[in-house]
Parts: C-alpha cells; sequence; structure tokens
C-alpha cells in the first residue's frame, strides 16, 4: 500500500556543475559517473589521481570537457584551495551546484589496538575533511543556490565491535 506519493522533480542538469570527493571507488566513483550520465559538469575528487588510483584512471579515460579529475585530499589545505581554484576557473559566475562531500576513511582495530594517529587520521577526513571542503566551497555553492550533500556511514551511528576509530 503506498502511503504517500510525491510528484518526480527532476533537475536540468545543463549548466550545473558538481563537486564529489572520494572519487577512487565505490559510491564517489559511481556518483561521478551516474551525475556524468545525467549531463551534470562533474569535478571528481580523486585521492590518487597521479596514476595509482584505478577510479581516477576510469574517469580520465571517459574523456570529456564536462568531466574533471581533481587531485583532492580533504585533509590537506592546499590541495583543497587547489581544488576550488580549479573549479572557479572552470564554472566562473557559474558557480558550484552541488558539492557531495563522500570521502572517508576507515580501519579496524579496538580501542586498545589503535593509535592515536589512527583516530586523528580517520577524524582529518571524515569529520575536518567535511568542514574543510564545505567551508572552501561555499563561496561558490552560494553563487548557484547550490546545496551540500554529505554522505555518512552507519558506523557513525551505529557501535561496531572492532571499529573503534
Amino acid at each position: 500500500m503506498l502511503l504517500f506519493s510525491r510528484p518526480e522533480k527532476r533537475v536540468d542538469p545543463r549548466n550545473k556543475a558538481v563537486l564529489v570527493t572520494g572519487c577512487d571507488r565505490g559510491f564517489g566513483l559511481s556518483m561521478a559517473k551516474h551525475f556524468y550520465s545525467l549531463g551534470f559538469e562533474v569535478f571528481a575528487g580523486c585521492l590518487f589521481k597521479d596514476g595509482r588510483g584505478d577510479g581516477a584512471m576510469e574517469l580520465e579515460t571517459m574523456g570529456s570537457g564536462r568531466l574533471h579529475v581533481l587531485q583532492l585530499d580533504v585533509a590537506d589545505d592546499e590541495q583543497v584551495k587547489m581544488a576550488v581554484k580549479c573549479v572557479e576557473e572552470q564554472t566562473g559566475e557559474r558557480g558550484l551546484w552541488a558539492l557531495v562531500n563522500n570521502a572517508g576513511l576507515t580501519t579496524y582495530g579496538h580501542v586498545e589496538w589503535c593509535t592515536m594517529e589512527t583516530y586523528k587520521e580517520i577524524a582529518d577526513v571524515t569529520l575536518w575533511g567535511v568542514v574543510r571542503t564545505t567551508k572552501a566551497f561555499l563561496p561558490l555553492i552560494r553563487k548557484s543556490k547550490g546545496r551540500v550533500i554529505s554522505v555518512t556511514s552507519w558506523l557513525g551511528l551505529f557501535s561496531h565491535p572492532g571499529r573503534s576509530a
């Protein structure tokens, strides 16, 4: 039984740019390809753009003026600044229609086994990386009256044995 219905509203992707972080594999890679297939201009932030990452290489082989693969470590202030500069140069007054904070990092280990460095590294990507990229891209998002989308994991809501970090 259908409890409620919502009319389908399609967004016109023409002249709209989307930045997705964490496009090396998984959800990020899939989202970048999906947004591209819908007709959006896509900026795919990859941690391993320099040839070590299969996701970056796959996206680069798609070859298009609407798909830009960026070197982007969301834990690195300089790389985030360079990504902002690149997006700004490509979009101009249009701005950025959407920022998808997808980059994430996790590890296995009980509390006693994980080092403080491990906790800091994970927080720098999954928490501070979201804050860093959102703050940096906010002026471009405001230009287009855009949106920020943050992808999270159920691990942030529920404890799981062996996944303390």
